[in-house]
C-alpha cells in the first residue's frame, strides 16, 4: 500500500481549502492509498495533533489514518505532500524520494512586498512536484518550472449542488464576505451592497464565510456565519444570483453556485479569465459600482437551469493521474532556469548544510512543545557562561489566555546553587498554550533586553505517565533548563549549572 503524508497547517472552520485537501485525501483513501496528516511544527495555531483531529472530522467529515507533529517525517512514506508555501521548505527538506506541491493560491499575492511575499514566491523554487487547483494557477505559476503544470479543474458535488424548480426570491442575493482574506475583496462588496440597496429598495443580502458579526449598517443584509456545505447548498436554492469575489485563484463557490441554478457575480481579472467558461457568469469592473452593475444586470437576466459542472469525481482523478505520472516517473518538472544568472551566486552547499540543521532543531523544539504535557508547575533554572558584574536580575512573563489579561511577572532566585524561578499554573479546562517571555533586567538601563520565548501545549487531565518532564532551551549563550511537574518537588537536583556561571553575562554585549 502506497503511504502518502500530508503536511498541513492546523485548518479554519469552514476553510475552503482545507475541505479540498480532504476531498483529495479521501479519493486516495478509496483508490488503495494510505493518508497520514502532518502538521507543519510551529504553525500559527498551536493545537495538539488529537485536537486537529478531532476538528478535522467535525469540520470536513474526514479522518485520516493519523495526526502527528513530528521534526521529521518517517522514511516509511512513498509520497508527501505540501499544502502550502510554509509546509513546502519543511516537505523539500524529508528524505522521500517522491515530494508534491499542491498549489491551491498564488499566495505571494497574500502579501505586500516583503519577506513573506518573497518566501512564498521562493517555495516554487525548491524542486517539489507541482498540482494546481485550477487553469490559471497552472499558467501563473509555470514560470518558475521547466514544463507546464498539471492542474485539476474545480469541480463540485453534482449530487449536493444542483438546480431545483423550487421558488426561488428573485431579489434574493447570497455572497461570500470574509473581511479577514483581503483577497475577497470585502469593503468594496459592502459599498457595493449599499449602493444597490439604495438602487433598487427590494433587494435583499445574504453574506455568509464569516463567524464574528460585523455592525453593517443597512436592515436588509443579513449574515449567517460560517455554513456547512449542506447549508450553503440550502441557501443557494433560495437566491437568485450568487456574489463570489476573488483577486487571485477563484473559490470553488462560483462553480458550486452555478451548479444550484444561480447566475454569479464575479470579478473581471486575469485570474477569472481561464475557469469560467461558462453561461451565467457576469464579471464586474473592479469597483463597487462595477459590482452593482453586474449584480444589477445578473437580477435582470437570471439563469434558467443549472450550469454542467466538472464533477468533484472529475476533479480528483485529475489530481491522482498527476500523481501517479510523478510516482511513476512518467511526468519530471524541474524548477525553470533563472533569467539573467550571470551575476547569481550559488548557494555554497555548506551553508545550505548549516541552515538545514538549524531549521530541523527549530522544527524539534516546537514539535516537542506542540505535545501536550499535564504539569501544575514549572521550575526554570537558567545558566549564563559570562560572568555578568552589573547589578541586575532576570524575570520571567507567564501567561496562558490570548489577551494576556493572566499575565504575571516571576522573578529568578538562587535555589540549590542555581538561578531558578517557580511557577505555579492555574487550573485550566481546555487545552491550553503556555507563553513565558525571559527578560535579563539592569539597575544601569530602564529598558530589558529580551532573552527569548518558551511555549509548551498543556493538557487538563494527567496522562498515564505524570513524572517529570525536562525541557533543554539555548538562545544564544544563555541556556535553560525547564521542568515541568506536579508540584513544588523536584527529585532531581537541577544543580547541573554553577551558581557562578548563573550569575554571568550582560554588558559584554
Amino acid at each position: 500500500m502506497c503511504r502518502v503524508a500530508w503536511v498541513i497547517s492546523p485548518p479554519a472552520k469552514g476553510s475552503g481549502g482545507f475541505r479540498t485537501i480532504c476531498s483529495k485525501a479521501l479519493y486516495l483513501d478509496q483508490h488503495g492509498f494510505e493518508c497520514h496528516f502532518f502538521i507543519l511544527p510551529g504553525a500559527e495555531s498551536y493545537k495538539s495533533a488529537n485536537q486537529v483531529a478531532k476538528e478535522i472530522k467535525d469540520w470536513f467529515g474526514y479522518e485520516p489514518k493519523t495526526v502527528n507533529i513530528v521534526a521529521s517525517i518517517p522514511d516509511c512514506f512513498d509520497v508527501v505532500i505540501a499544502t502550502a508555501w510554509n509546509t513546502a521548505e519543511y516537505v523539500a527538506m524529508q528524505p522521500t524520494l517522491t515530494k508534491l506541491y499542491f498549489i491551491q493560491d498564488f499566495e505571494p499575492w497574500f502579501y505586500p512586498m516583503g519577506e513573506n511575499y518573497l518566501r512564498a514566491e521562493q517555495s516554487y523554487r525548491l524542486g517539489l512536484m507541482p498540482i494546481t487547483i485550477g487553469r490559471w494557477l497552472s499558467m501563473k505559476v509555470s514560470k518558475y518550472y521547466s514544463d507546464p503544470v498539471p492542474y485539476c479543474d474545480f469541480g463540485v458535488d453534482t449530487n449536493l449542488y444542483a438546480y431545483s424548480d423550487c421558488r426561488r426570491d428573485p431579489k434574493s442575493v447570497c455572497a461570500i464576505f470574509q473581511p479577514n482574506k483581503d483577497r475577497r475583496l470585502s469593503n468594496m462588496l459592502l459599498e457595493a451592497i449599499h449602493l444597490a440597496c439604495h438602487f433598487n429598495k427590494s433587494l435583499s443580502f445574504k453574506l455568509f464565510g464569516c463567524e464574528s458579526r460585523l455592525n453593517i449598517d443597512e436592515s436588509r443584509v443579513g449574515q449567517l456565519g460560517v455554513l456547512t456545505i449542506s447549508e450553503c447548498a440550502e441557501l443557494y436554492t433560495s437566491c437568485s444570483v450568487g456574489i463570489s469575489l476573488s483577486a487571485s485563484n477563484p473559490s470553488r463557490l462560483p462553480f458550486e453556485m452555478l451548479a444550484s441554478g444561480l447566475s454569479v457575480v464575479e470579478i473581471l481579472g486575469q485570474n477569472t479569465e481561464y475557469d469560467f467558461n461558462y453561461g451565467g457568469m457576469y464579471f464586474a469592473q473592479p469597483s463597487a459600482e462595477g459590482i452593482a452593475s453586474a449584480l444589477l444586470h445578473a437580477l435582470e437576466n437570471p439563469t434558467a437551469a443549472s450550469i454542467p459542472i466538472c464533477s468533484d469525481e472529475i476533479e480528483n482523478q485529475m489530481f491522482l493521474d498527476a500523481m501517479l505520472k510523478y510516482l511513476n516517473g512518467d511526468l519530471l518538472i524541474t524548477k525553470a532556469p533563472i533569467k539573467n544568472a550571470n551575476n547569481v551566486v550559488p548557494i555554497n552547499k555548506e551553508l545550505y548544510r548549516l541552515s538545514c540543521e538549524n531549521k530541523i532543531l527549530k522544527y524539534q523544539i516546537e514539535a516537542e512543545a506542540q505535545h501536550p504535557i499535564y504539569s501544575n508547575h514549572v521550575r526554570l533554572v537558567m545558566n549564563s557562561p559570562d560572568f555578568y558584574e552589573e547589578t541586575g536580575d532576570y524575570r520571567a512573563a507567564c501567561w496562558l489566555k490570548p489577551d494576556q489579561s493572566d499575565l504575571q511577572w516571576h522573578s529568578f532566585s538562587v535555589i540549590d546553587n542555581c538561578l531558578t524561578a517557580d511557577i505555579d499554573i492555574p487550573e485550566i479546562d481546555c487545552e491550553s498554550l503556555l507563553r513565558i517571555h525571559l527578560y535579563a533586567f539592569s539597575s544601569m538601563s530602564d529598558k530589558p533586553i529580551f532573552i527569548g520565548e518558551i511555549t509548551q501545549l498543556l493538557c487538563m487531565q494527567p496522562c498515564t505517565e505524570t513524572k517529570l518532564h525536562i525541557r533543554k532551551i539555548s538562545f544564544g549563550n544563555y541556556k535553560f533548563q525547564i521542568e515541568f511537574n506536579n508540584s513544588r518537588s523536584y527529585s532531581d537536583d537541577p544543580g547541573t549549572f554553577s551558581a557562578i556561571s548563573s550569575l554571568k553575562r550582560f554588558f559584554k554585549h
